[in-house]
């Protein structure tokens, strides 16, 4: 195959994948890479792979590049950065273990952020700290704050969590999730009128999402505005999403503010038994009791 066939089949490659044809494409990169040798093709194939819904094919074209350069950093860290759009974090951190990242700072970010979603906080905090000390990527360090803000949140350092996020608002105005964490760690503190006015701004963003509408009814079962909470509720059931136990809870509290007695204690007898021993449920139970026992 000559050179100008060979940008030929390139081409027409490219053109089935911008229209969506990545069967077409795939095929046609395969034979190139058979004929080449080429990495462009493996990270083509890769990409198409992944645009196919095929995550494990894109993440085994994208790991092979190794294969050619063991002891690349660089290419560590190229390949790391591609396994995020297909949330490989396992991999990215197996990757990752082998680089130095004191001569390359970016590579905490990375496993910091990658330990995150792993859900592995105290890694996520160690790797994030240690990238906001270095002296480099001064772009990526706000985000790398925001990042530790959650990290804090989910080990229920709640005041460390707000520190970060304010530091950080400024560059995370337009995330919903953003206020969603600052709200809920207000809450946590008591600072009711403050989770308030960040929750209505995390509705304002985005009004269908079920984890932040859950959050606005506890917090206005808090602030003791019983009826917005139930309406709130209300929009997260129509939703559809899985009723879960903190869905449960949440609207029996609802309905003891409103006075729904009954109804509340329906939905407590609806909670799993091995949240029998949570404090809210017993709280719950206690306050339905008493107020069964004034009727």
């Amino acid at each position: 195959m000559d050179a100008q066939e060979k940008e030929k089949l390139k081409q027409m490659a490219d053109n089935f994948v911008l229209t969506g044809k990545y069967l077409h494409a795939a095929q046609i990169y395969h034979r190139l890479l058979d004929e080449t040798g080429k990495m462009d093709y493996i990270f083509r194939l890769a990409e198409t792979y992944l645009q196919m819904g095929f995550i494990d094919a894109s993440d085994k074209y994208y790991i092979s590049v190794l294969d050619e350069f063991p002891n690349n950093d660089e290419m560590r860290i190229e390949v790391s950065s591609l396994l995020i759009k297909s949330k490989n974090w396992e991999k990215i951190i197996e990757i990752l273990s082998m680089v130095d990242s004191n001569k390359k700072s970016v590579v905490d970010f990375i496993l910091g952020f990658a330990y995150l979603k792993t859900e592995d906080y105290k890694f996520a905090k160690h790797y994030l700290e240690k990238f906001i000390k270095s002296e480099d990527n001064p772009e990526l360090k706000i985000e790398a704050v925001y990042y530790l803000g959650i990290a804090n949140y989910h080990e229920n350092n709640f005041e460390e969590a707000i520190k970060g996020f304010k530091e950080s608002e400024f560059h995370q105005n337009s995330n919903a999730d953003f206020y969603f964490y600052l709200a809920s760690s207000y809450r946590k503190l008591g600072m009711f009128t403050h989770a308030s006015l960040y929750i209505t701004k995390a509705l304002r963003i985005n009004n269908k999402s079920a984890k932040i509408l859950l959050e606005a009814a506890k917090i206005y079962n808090k602030s003791e505005q019983f009826k917005k909470a139930h309406k709130y509720l209300k929009v997260y059931g129509d939703l559809g999403k899985e009723v879960s136990n903190d869905f449960l809870l949440t609207l029996a509290e609802t309905f003891l503010g409103l006075n729904r007695i009954k109804d509340a204690k329906a939905l407590i007898a609806l909670i799993d038994d091995e949240e029998s021993e949570n404090p809210e449920v017993i709280a719950i139970k206690s306050r339905i009791s008493t107020l069964s026992e004034t009727k």
